[in-house]
């Protein structure tokens, strides 16, 4: 069991009630790199020149597959799978038999004449397949269609998966990332791999969308499919969608697709969650009933009247580094509250485990709105209103990444980068209620969360407001003495295909002075996508007190999860 500390300390300094020093900062040991690309691609480190002369001798080996069965041959042609399996054991042995069966497969999928036949070929094919080959087949597939990119491509409509195949076997060029990664996801899902989704996001100089799948038997094992380019991050959280390789991610959304292009949900990437800190938006509207791990976060914020300037740092575990400093304007009425801002900022990304530096300077700015009814009784619900909330933001700024050394002023040499642009908007409309039983008051809130995005990831030319989840919170709260309150609180998310819960029970000081709570979060029905809340079991058990004179806290959150084991994290706060 791999155990990980967590500690966090928040420190606020309040001077004439006008500037606010505030630290959240996180420590904990090293994680230890378990899994290797290597083993998904049985080749060597991608960049490597070894690496393309084994895949170019690969993809020679299935368009011969392909031709063979082309011309009917008997070496393939019309063999159950499970003879051709048995010979290539007997063959070649254990190992070198997984890549030729899976090149084999590959041949197969390609010559096959339509979706019903490569489906039917990948159902039975991955009974004698395990996660590494299942994953090699979509790598090796993409390197093929990416040899047959279309630089023409129309950006309206959408190019089949029949086109696809037949680009392969004809020669010519079909399809560009879009349509490439719909193709790859559907082929690891026939391949039995259910968590399959197709990621876009903003690259420097364009858009880009790649495939994105997570071993069902590894949790923590995310894998990316750029084309062939295979990596893989180890965080079961919104960082595992960061995308650090040739195609490096610059932007503040994701835009997630389910394997057959159609929209599955929308969430802000990491830099996105720390600017929208910055701005003071709301994640919970950005990033709704996701999962941000290791956020270390300092501001320094200068507050006027409805003005705020705002200098921060940002130092995050994931490696991602950024500064800056911004401004914002917040207005509230009875039944309207505007916030809006922009900020400048700088930002750094390398990873220890192998060469990949990214940076970036860009301007970000938004407005957030929540539009609220007046509050009325019903019966026994009482306080009952509705709102509707909209987060509307965008960045631009030049972006460059490198997977070569750091130079001996540690600066990144060999760059490769662009300007960038990227947007991301999110609608939430909820409905509140309240009401009393006995000693007991209920509070729920139920809302409803949805994005502009395209109808089909690959048709440029049609969009549509898409409806990606409802979260809904119930809380109780209860005396259970003189001196102490009991709260209940369960938080489902129901998402696209699936859904999460959330439930924890706190026992509160009457003085506020003491509380702890149990509580547990876990899935309940299908994928949600494993940067969703309770996606993975966990257990958590928090202790927090605080001084009499409310500028001291020290809390302290001990969880278990199936893929970290047991995490410590500690927080105290202070107030000058």
């Amino acid at each position: 069991m791999r155990e990980i500390l967590f500690i966090t300390f928040l420190c606020s300094l309040n001077v004439f009630a006008d500037i606010d020093f505030t630290i959240e900062k996180s420590f904990f040991q090293d994680h230890q790199i378990k899994y290797d690309a290597k083993e998904l691609t049985y080749n060597s480190e991608y960049n490597e020149s070894s690496y393309w002369f084994k895949t170019k001798y690969r993809e020679f080996i299935i368009g011969n597959i392909v031709n063979c069965l082309e011309n009917n041959c008997t070496t393939y042609h019309q063999r159950d799978l499970d003879e051709i399996y048995n010979e290539s054991q007997n063959q070649f042995g254990e190992k070198d038999a997984q890549v030729y069966f899976s090149n084999v497969v590959a041949g197969l999928v390609i010559s096959a004449d339509d979706s019903l036949e490569r489906q039917n070929i990948l159902s039975e094919a991955k009974e004698y397949m395990n996660f590494n080959q299942k994953i090699y087949i979509g790598h090796i597939l993409g390197h093929m269609m990416n040899n047959h990119y279309d630089h023409d491509r129309d950006p309206d409509g959408i190019v089949s998966q029949d086109e696809i195949y037949r680009a392969q076997r004809n020669g010519y060029d079909a399809g560009v990332c879009r349509d490439i990664a719909v193709a790859q996801a559907t082929v690891l899902k026939d391949l039995g791999i259910s968590e399959t989704y197709i990621l876009a996001y903003a690259t420097a100089g364009d858009g880009h969308a790649m495939v994105i799948a997570q071993d069902p038997d590894n949790k923590d094992r995310i894998v990316s499919l750029n084309y062939g380019e295979v990596r893989i991050n180890e965080s079961p959280s919104a960082q595992g969608l960061s995308q650090d390789s040739s195609l490096a991610d610059f932007g503040i959304s994701y835009r997630i697709f389910n394997a057959d292009g159609t929209p599955h949900d929308r969430l802000s990437t990491e830099l996105g969650y720390v600017l929208n800190k910055v701005l003071g938006f709301d994640n919970n509207l950005s990033s709704p009933g996701s999962k941000f791990d290791g956020i270390n976060f300092s501001s320094v914020d200068y507050t006027k009247g409805i003005f705020t300037a705002t200098a921060f740092y940002s130092d995050n575990a994931s490696g991602l580094n950024t500064l800056g400093a911004g401004v914002s304007l917040r207005r509230d009425t009875e039944h309207l509250t505007l916030n809006a801002g922009a900020t400048g900022y700088h930002s750094r990304k390398s990873l220890k485990h192998r060469e990949f530096h990214s940076q970036s300077i860009g301007i970000f700015g938004g407005i957030e709105a929540q539009l609220r009814t007046g509050k009325t009784d019903f019966g026994f619900l009482k306080n009952i209103y509705a709102d509707t909330r909209l987060l509307v933001s965008g960045s631009m700024g030049k972006g460059d990444y490198s997977n070569e050394k750091l130079d001996e002023n540690n600066e990144i040499d060999a760059l490769d980068g662009d300007y960038f642009r990227s947007e991301h908007h999110m609608l939430a409309s909820s409905l509140y209620a309240e009401s009393n039983f006995a000693n007991m008051t209920w509070r729920g809130i139920v809302t409803a969360h949805a994005s502009i995005m395209k109808d089909d990831i690959r048709n440029e030319s049609h969009h549509s407001l898409h409806y990606l989840g409802t979260t809904i919170k119930n809380q109780f709260n209860t005396p259970i003495s003189d001196e102490y309150t009991l709260t209940l609180e369960n938080t489902l998310y129901l998402k696209q295909n699936g859904s999460t819960m959330d439930f924890n029970a706190e026992v509160r000081s009457g003085d506020d002075l003491f509380s702890f709570q149990l509580g547990t979060s876990r899935p309940i029905s299908g994928q949600t996508g494993y940067w969703t809340t309770g996606h993975e079991k966990e257990t958590y058990f928090k202790l927090k007190a605080n001084s009499r004179d409310n500028r001291f806290s020290l809390g302290l959150k001990i969880g278990k999860t199936e893929s970290h084991g047991t995490t410590y994290r500690l927080e105290s706060e202070f107030r000058f």
